[in-house]
């Protein structure tokens, strides 16, 4: 019986391998990984077999929170512009419950969380050490080869994925490095967005400058500007010897304009120097604007020719294979997709994720601090990057909302020796 115990607390202690999972399987092509759906089955039994002692203070902050996302999807529904894409997302959405509390229940302990925190480091340096590979050989361990036009996509094949998540993921890692080391942290957080910054794109540098400042709290005062330094120097590099760098800072500066009719001058400017990104935060507005509860979560491409103006050439792509995928922009397309109401749920799910760690103890702040690092760098609202409801990215942030909050109520005393913030 002893002998059985031991493998019953071994197995739960490597639960977190789940929550991890969702973040190392996101090379697969599709929508949520298969280890979400494992997820999901293991937390619907948890609802079943354990339902009066499942919901604990962090499992009802967790449903609050999503609540206030599954319910503006629900009331987008009825009028959606795409009843099967909106379908898909109050599916996910739904069964994103079950899964979190799951998830909860399985970083539990300090050394779950730990063991997530130790093998993000790990998935993140073997995706930097691959991009870097695939950048200096052609092609990465896998053979996947750069992009056609020279961007590295490491082990993600055709997409941009890997530079978004190294850059997302970033202070979680650099954080928990830094709690031993701040030498090697800053040298994971160099590694890291410096093959961030080999995805080729402006969003990519924005996202690094965000992750660099979120992982300030993980370092003293002289690593700090170390950090800043490196990162500059890695940009102004980039700009003057990649030939891709240096097209996207020349649009950047560029005066030439498509004109758009009713619109003023610096809109037409700005919008041909930012790839047309105005045009879809236009649009999107738009459809907020008309569509009390929006066009239909995942229903942007569908809605977009009716609310763009009139003449966009982007609009005759729709439904032909090249298409307007997203606004590029988690909060417009929260207000297209949603309407007013998707917006104001993400708003008072932020608020009280900062009334919560507000309210923990040192230990807990402490140890939330990386994950809500993260979740600021993507919320962030100048930027361009995938929406929340991406069926392949809402898993990760899941993961980081599901980890923030089983942090903050696991550390309710004085910080641990082992806080990820130097000094506490």
């Amino acid at each position: 019986m002893s002998l059985l115990r031991a493998l019953q607390h071994r197995f739960y202690g490597l639960l977190w391998l789940l929550p991890l999972g969702a973040i190392a399987s996101q090379p697969l092509y599709g929508g949520p990984r298969p280890v979400f759906w494992l997820s999901v089955l293991a937390g619907l039994v948890l609802l079943v077999g354990l339902r009066r002692g499942l919901f604990d203070h962090s499992a009802r902050r967790l449903t609050a929170v999503w609540a206030m996302l599954w319910l503006p999807a629900i009331a987008s529904w009825p009028a959606s512009w795409d009843p099967i894409g909106t379908a898909k997302v109050v599916a996910v959405l739904t069964l994103a419950l079950p899964a979190g509390l799951f998830w909860l229940r399985a970083l539990q302990s300090e050394s779950a969380r730990r063991g997530l925190e130790w093998g993000i480091v790990a998935v993140l340096t073997l995706w930097a050490l691959d991009g870097g590979w695939q950048y200096v050989h052609g092609a990465d361990w896998f053979g996947v080869p750069v992009s056609e036009d020279g961007r590295v996509v490491g082990p993600f094949g055709g997409n941009l994925r890997m530079p978004f998540f190294l850059a997302l993921l970033a202070p979680v890692a650099v954080y928990r490095i830094a709690s031993r080391s701040q030498p090697l942290a800053m040298l994971a957080a160099i590694l890291f967005m410096g093959v961030a910054l080999l995805g080729g794109t402006r969003t990519q540098m924005v996202m690094c400058v965000l992750a660099a400042l979120a992982c300030f709290p993980a370092f003293r005062w002289r690593w700090r500007l170390t950090l800043l330094g490196s990162l500059a120097i890695l940009v102004s590099a980039l700009v003057v010897v990649s030939p891709l760098h240096r097209a996207k800072a020349e649009q950047t500066i560029a005066s030439a304009a498509t004109i758009i009719p009713g619109k003023p001058e610096w809109f037409n400017v700005w919008n041909q120097r930012l790839g047309t990104r105005l045009t879809l935060a236009d649009a999107a507005v738009n459809m907020g604007l008309r569509n009390p509860a929006g066009v239909g979560a995942s229903a942007f491409t569908e809605a977009y020719p009716a609310h763009t103006w009139p003449g966009d050439p982007q609009a005759q792509y729709v439904g032909k294979g090249v298409e307007i995928n997203h606004a590029h922009h988690v909060w417009f397309q929260l207000l297209g997709e949603e309407g007013l109401a998707g917006v104001a749920g993400l708003i008072a799910a932020m608020a009280l994720a900062v009334i919560w760690w507000r309210r923990a103890g040192p230990g807990g702040r402490a140890s939330a601090a990386p994950y809500g690092a993260c979740l600021a760098v993507y919320l962030f609202p100048v930027t361009s990057h995938p929406p929340l409801y991406q069926l392949w990215l809402f898993p990760v942030v899941w993961v980081l909302v599901c980890s923030y909050l089983a942090v903050l109520n696991g550390g309710t005393g004085q910080a641990s020796a082992d806080s990820t913030i130097p000094g506490h």
